[in-house]
């Protein structure tokens, strides 16, 4: 079994609060959360921006997976904490797309109940 390296540990939970509060790793305004989700070339809009998100969490949730399993077999490169702060970062970007998915679904039937 694998020690856990708690310094490794403590800087990465400083990254991942770091990232939610909308800062880079320097400490600088890093502006609107997730803007890096977005490439201004591609255009397509709001639909390109959800193609995005989507395609991102699913990306934190397969690199989640291949080192949850990395773990369970006994590869020597995988500590018990990097695959516990990854599982953690896929929790977390799962859980924030459900809430974008929600607020669009409480707009979208808020247009809906509009009258015309």
């Amino acid at each position: 079994m694998n020690p856990i390296n708690a310094s490794q540990m403590f800087s990465s939970m400083q990254q991942l609060a770091s990232q939610a509060q909308g800062l880079n790793a320097s400490g600088m305004a890093g502006g609107t959360p997730g803007a890096d989700l977005v490439n201004p070339k591609e255009g397509g809009g709001f639909n390109a921006v959800l193609k995005n998100m989507v395609d991102h969490v699913n990306e934190t949730q397969v690199d989640s997976s291949r080192m949850t399993n990395a773990y369970s077999r006994g590869d020597a490169g995988v500590d018990l904490s990097d695959a516990m702060v990854a599982m953690q970062k896929a929790r977390v970007h799962f859980e924030a797309m459900v809430q974008v998915r929600n607020r669009l679904v409480n707009a979208y039937q808020e247009v809906m109940r509009m009258p015309v």
